[in-house]
C-alpha cells in the first residue's frame, strides 16, 4: 500500500515542525544542487578553467570538506548547539555562494571553498534536529522523509538553476555568476524559515 513516489513523506504527517524543517531542508538542498549542477560550467565561462584545474579544485574541495566535517562537527555542536549551528551553516552556505558568484580569480573562489567547507555541518544539523523532535518508533520515517526532500531538490534545483545559468549567461546579460546568487538566495530563505519555525534549541 504504501510503495509509491510519495509515501515516504508520511514521516512528516503529525509533526507541523518536522513539515517547517522540511521546507528549510528544502531550500538548502536546493541551494547545494544549484551549486554543484553548475560547478563546471562556471568555471569553465566566468574562470576560464578546463578539466585539470577544475579537477584539482574539486580535490580540495573534498579535503577541506572532510577536514572540517570530521574536526569541527562535535565541537561546534556542543558549543553552538544545533539551532544555532544549522543557522551558521545556512549563513556560511549563502555566503559562499555569494562569493563564487563574485570570484573572477583563484584566491576569491579559494576563500569561498574555505567558507563552504565550514557550512558541511548543514546536512548532519538538520538531520539531528529532526531526530530528536520524534519518539524512537518514528526515526526511520522522519530520517527517511528528509532524505526524500534532498532527492526531489535533486531532480528540480538542476533543472531550474540551468536555465537560470543559460538565461543569465545569453540574452545580453553575460553574467556566470547570477546562477551561484540565485542559489545564495535560496540558503538565505531556509535562514529566515528556520527563524521562523522556532526550532528547539539544544
Amino acid at each position: 500500500a504504501q510503495a509509491n513516489p510519495l509515501a515516504i513523506f508520511t514521516g512528516f504527517a503529525h509533526h507541523p515542525l518536522i513539515w517547517r524543517l522540511a521546507i528549510v531542508v528544502f531550500l538548502s538542498n536546493f541551494a547545494f544542487q544549484t551549486l554543484i549542477a553548475n560547478w563546471n560550467l562556471f568555471l569553465q565561462y566566468q574562470m576560464g578553467w578546463g578539466i585539470k584545474e577544475i579537477g584539482l579544485m574539486l580535490m580540495l574541495v573534498g579535503l577541506l570538506a572532510a577536514a572540517a566535517q570530521g574536526g569541527l562537527m562535535a565541537p561546534l555542536s556542543r558549543w553552538l548547539g544545533d539551532k544555532r549551528l544549522l543557522m551558521l551553516g545556512l549563513f556560511l552556505q549563502a555566503a559562499e555562494m555569494f562569493i563564487t558568484g563574485y570570484a573572477t580569480t583563484f584566491n576569491v573562489l579559494l576563500l569561498a571553498t574555505i567558507v563552504g567547507a565550514l557550512a558541511i555541518v548543514v546536512h548532519p544539523t538538520y538531520s539531528s534536529i529532526a531526530s530528536q523532535t520524534v519518539g524512537a518508533n518514528e526515526q526511520g520515517a522522519v530520517q527517511g522523509a528528509v532524505i526524500g526532500m534532498e532527492s526531489v531538490t535533486v531532480v528540480i534545483a538542476p533543472l531550474v538553476s540551468a536555465w537560470v545559468f543559460d538565461y543569465f549567461t545569453h540574452n545580453g546579460w553575460q553574467s556566470g555568476g547570477a546562477v551561484m546568487y540565485f542559489g545564495g538566495v535560496m540558503a538565505l530563505l531556509a535562514m529566515l524559515m528556520l527563524v521562523w519555525v522556532k526550532l528547539p534549541v539544544r
